[in-house]
């Protein structure tokens, strides 16, 4: 029994210090945190393009009414009925009410209000629905407020979910694969000769770095042809592709020069994979806490910009700031695997 109560007191202490542990600790905990925010809110939440009337004393009942509501968000505010509905259709609300129709008789709301809902997201139409009829109830009969009730048909399931494979191939080569191109190198003895070979360290950096970023645009590429993705924007979803994979890759790359090996590396890369991916996921369910959290990823940035790319036939300018946001991080990263890489090199030396 003592023997066996030595081994368990071995491997529990071998267990608990292994860096596999921070993973089997820290990914409940990532969940928990980031489900908790995404459905943590008990009134689902869903966001809406308002199209506004006319009358300013019309708009700014409404406007007080719509914000005291809990279960809607006025994402965009319009005055043009066709605007509102594009934003709906490529997906970045959930239905439009136009307030158009509206008029004051006395101190209370009279006329009709459209209430336009996505046919893909039954959910969200549902508290659209039900969040206009009780904001008309409220008033009290008798009720001289009307609406009518219109379907249109936003992103369709592929086009929501093909930018969120992409997005996590790209996360899963920059983070998960480029530090093994490093940590194999160490354990093989190799790493020596590159660093002191006649080579600068940016060239090290280039080469590794290079092929990531070429495998990235590769396997993003074929995604989208065997999945006969059709797509709007083919420049800028190539230019947010690259940035993207220029943002992550760098990082990788820091992560494999300052972990001693494969087993060190790979717990933290699972995890900062996590970090990054999962808010972008969650942030599809409109939660004001993950939406929050997500808007500052660069993994949201980069999924924004392939978004609406594939969705809408739009200009370069539309995706510049997340194109300038990516390329930020991926000058940051660089820095951060040319200084990690210089260490290696001291600590060799």
């Amino acid at each position: 029994m003592r023997a066996l109560a030595g081994l368990l007191r071995k491997e529990f202490i071998a267990f608990v210090t292994n860096r596999t542990f921070i993973v089997i600790v820290g990914l409940p905990v990532l969940i928990a945190v980031f489900f908790g925010l995404a459905f943590g809110n008990e009134r689902p939440l869903a966001t809406v393009a308002v199209v506004r009337p006319a009358d300013e004393r019309v708009w700014s009942r409404a406007k007080t009414d719509l914000g005291s509501v809990q279960t809607l968000q006025m994402s965009e505010v319009t005055t043009d009925f066709s605007t509102a509905i594009d934003i709906a259709e490529r997906g970045r609300v959930s239905g439009v009410l136009d307030l158009r129709g509206l008029t004051l008789e006395g101190d209370r709301l009279a006329g009709r209000i459209g209430v336009s809902v996505d046919e893909l997201r039954p959910v969200s139409a549902e508290v659209i629905r039900a969040t206009v009829a009780a904001w008309i109830a409220a008033a009290g009969p008798p009720q001289p407020v009307a609406t009518s009730l219109t379907v249109l048909r936003g992103v369709s399931p592929r086009q929501a979910t093909i930018p969120l494979w992409l997005v996590a191939i790209t996360l899963i080569i920059g983070i998960s694969t480029m530090p093994l191109t490093l940590t194999e190198e160490r354990e093989h003895r190799t790493l020596r000769a590159l660093l002191v070979a006649p080579v600068s360290r940016w060239s090290l950096l280039i080469g590794k770095g290079g092929i990531g970023v070429a495998m990235i645009v590769a396997m993003t590429a074929l995604t989208l042809v065997l999945n006969r993705t059709p797509i709007a924007s083919p420049l800028p979803l190539a230019l947010v592709i690259l940035a993207g994979a220029l943002a992550f890759v760098p990082i990788g790359l820091t992560l494999g020069a300052l972990a001693p090996s494969q087993n060190a590396a790979s717990p933290f890369a699972g995890l900062l994979l996590i970090a990054l991916l999962l808010p972008v996921t969650l942030s599809q369910t409109e939660a004001p806490g993950i939406s929050d959290v997500a808007r500052w990823l660069p993994s949201t940035a980069l999924a924004s910009g392939v978004r609406v790319s594939i969705v809408t036939a739009i200009s370069l300018a539309d995706v510049l700031p997340q194109i300038a946001y990516l390329v930020a991080v991926a000058v940051i990263g660089a820095a951060a695997a040319r200084w990690a890489i210089g260490r290696e090199a001291v600590v060799l030396g």
